[in-house]
């Protein structure tokens, strides 16, 4: 199921036997009040600046039960980091690996050349995440050892 709205999300969670709460209703709004890339700890702070009292382990079960349910996408940066952000359609990333900022870029080629090389392989093709590690424009720029 791929939900996009509250109700649907409700739907899932009752067929997963999971609880429909007044927190996960909150963290859902937030979670569509963002543009972009989040981690736990920028929503955590986007819910305590308006006087929301939801703790991160709250919030991380959460954005993963969104990520199962395909309203947001779960990013790996890093050994333990994890970027967030809403479910909509096959993009890519570019990842500065001096500052940490994601860029998203809608490749059609990209998207073309995957679905290829997994035609030619035989293997059915349901999505992809590509990030390319680089520098971004205000980085390049830079002197010094990059991190």
């Amino acid at each position: 199921m791929n939900c996009k709205s509250y109700n649907q999300l409700k739907n899932f969670l009752i067929e997963n036997n999971l609880k429909v709460t007044k927190q996960r209703k909150i963290i859902f709004d937030a979670f569509n009040s963002i543009a972009g890339h989040f981690t736990v700890q920028d929503l955590y702070e986007k819910l305590t600046e308006n006087n929301l009292d939801i703790g991160m382990a709250t919030i991380s079960r959460t954005l993963n039960i969104f990520v199962k349910c395909k309203i947001a996408k779960g990013i790996k940066v890093g050994n333990k980091m994890t970027m967030y952000e809403n479910n909509n359609g096959e993009h890519y990333h570019l990842r500065c690996i001096r500052c940490g900022r994601l860029i998203e870029v809608k490749s059609y080629r990209m998207i073309k050349l995957i679905k290829e090389i997994s035609r030619d392989n035989n293997f059915n093709f349901v999505s992809s995440t590509v990030i390319i590690s680089g520098l971004c424009e205000e980085c390049k720029s830079i002197k010094g050892d990059i991190v």
